[in-house]
């Protein structure tokens, strides 16, 4: 009957395990499995002789191994850098827990002829395990998770990145999710949900978060209706990145709107590279991360995440860097560059990518001849993207950003300080914002799309809206930009709320 009663709690615990790992998060059921069954294993074998001492060792192991991993995701919500350690500090405990539960049975263990067996189960237990760690790998190779939290879809969880160049001064918190903003839920109870993607500019490069476009315009929408926005704007990339950004994110958070927001001619140009693989970043050197990282690194990519923080000091580290290889192998970009300018970029206080920029010469000309085969070919690259898109948004609205090279002669002029070449025929034309129409329409279902440009309203504008030197939107640029978009979002978000109430 003992024994009977034994494996019954031992199977009635391993099912309420699964039960809260199921609730917890589903990625966590591709660690809870295997640990189970291993251990299950153990139970059932202990089960059928008469000593219990192993059951009793078995049963703290595996309730510090669930506690640690129950703390962990806690952990990581309070920012504690050493998160991944208390999983091993808990079952660490629970260990010399058990030893000191056992103590009265130690000796009676040691002479006892029970003892081969239990040692013998208590290897099954441990090669079992290993065993079907090792399959798990093998698994997520072929089947990953879901869920991105753990690894973050763009940033690691809960890092924050410092900048400060003569121009500003700014920290961008990364959340729970890997992307710029407060924490946010999978599952979003309110009227509408709005996904941004882009580049810096949708990020808001230089601005504290509240000052992004994308959180004024959340809220304006909060007046009238219950809205999040989810800012997925990442730096650098373009709209094959653009596109993976989607694919991993939209089945996470299932947005009634996705916001595409393309950088007038530099999207464009980017439009054929290949899309940024998206980070799953694993901070920590510790020899137990090593040998595991090492053996089971697809597993790792999941469990092992110490968030990171990135100072001022190591972007201008990085940056003075980059620009030194960028004028290596472009010797004379900084014969027609004022010295002040050039000290921006030495000093690691400008974006070295604006170098290589100005020694081509056609960068953001080029598109003024849309019948360039070059240009045509950009053209469906881009089209593609936003096919790709498309299929993630019950709604996508499709938005140029306008360019300063676009915008003014004064614009053009600042832009020329810094080597790039301009025309005075692009402050007029409209073709940086047709090219993408041209895109939209390769798109094979158009029917839930809007295009919106704010080309016109930024040219006749008297504030300043763009940095001098580092030329993303100030703090009067975002706010222009989300004032401008506004009644379009505000329009959709009132179909999608309109459509629940129905």
């Amino acid at each position: 009957m003992a024994r009977l009663i034994n494996l019954l709690a031992s199977l009635l615990l391993i099912i309420f395990m699964l039960i809260y790992a199921r609730e917890l998060d589903s990625s966590w059921v591709y660690f809870g499995i295997p640990y189970t069954l291993g251990l299950l294993i153990a139970f059932i074998a202990a089960a059928v002789h008469p000593i219990s001492v192993t059951n009793r060792m078995n049963l703290a192991l595996l309730a510090g191994l669930w506690a640690g991993m129950a703390l962990y995701p806690y952990a990581l919500n309070y920012s504690f850098d050493s998160s991944p350690a208390i999983a091993v500090i808990m079952i660490g405990l629970l260990g010399w827990f058990s030893l000191w539960w056992i103590r009265p049975h130690l000796k009676a263990l040691l002479h006892s002829r029970p003892f081969t067996l239990n040692l013998l189960v208590m290897n099954i237990s441990v090669v079992s395990m290993v065993l079907l760690t090792f399959m798990l790998e093998l698994y997520v190779i072929r089947y990953p998770p879901q869920n991105a939290q753990r690894i973050g879809i763009i940033y690691t969880p809960h890092s924050t990145l410092e900048h400060q160049t003569v121009e500003f001064t700014y920290a961008a918190h990364i959340n729970n999710y890997g992307f710029r903003g407060a924490d946010v839920k999978a599952h979003f109870a309110g009227d509408c949900r709005v996904m941004l993607v882009g580049d810096s500019y949708t990020y808001g490069w230089g601005v504290e978060y509240p000052n992004t476009w994308g959180a004024q315009l959340e809220t304006a929408l909060d007046k009238e209706i219950e809205a999040e926005i989810l800012n997925l704007g990442y730096p650098g990339v373009g709209p094959q990145t653009y596109a993976a950004v989607v694919a991993q994110a939209a089945p996470i958070f299932e947005p009634d709107i996705i916001v595409v927001s393309l950088l007038q001619g530099d999207d464009l140009m980017q439009a054929e590279d290949v899309a940024q693989r998206l980070p799953a970043l694993l901070s920590g050197g510790g020899q137990i991360n090593q040998f595991l990282h090492r053996h089971y690194p697809n597993i790792t990519r999941y469990l092992f995440i110490t968030p990171q923080y990135v100072s001022q000091a190591a972007y201008r580290d990085t940056w003075i860097e980059v620009a030194e290889d960028a004028l290596q192998q472009y010797p004379y970009a900084f014969d027609h560059i004022d010295s002040f300018i050039q000290s921006l970029y030495k000093t690691g206080q400008l974006n070295p990518y604006m170098i290589a920029v100005s020694q081509n010469t056609d960068y953001f000309t080029a598109l003024l001849n849309p019948e360039q085969s070059k240009i045509q070919a950009q053209i469906s690259a881009m089209g593609k993207a936003l096919n790709s898109i498309n299929e993630y948004a019950p709604q996508l609205i499709v938005a140029s950003i306008p360019y300063r090279a676009y915008v003014s002669d004064e614009e053009q002029a600042l832009l020329g300080e810094l080597g790039i070449h301009t025309v005075p025929e692009m402050v007029t034309t409209t073709t940086m914002d047709d090219v993408v129409q041209l895109a939209l329409d390769t798109v094979a279902d158009k029917q839930n799309i809007r295009f919106f440009e704010a080309t016109q309203v930024f040219r006749e504008a008297s504030e300043i809206l763009y940095f001098r030197y580092d030329g993303h939107f100030t703090i009067a640029g975002n706010r222009l930009f989300a004032e401008q978009i506004y009644p379009v979002v505000q329009e959709a978000c009132l179909q999608v709320r309109d459509s629940y109430a129905n």
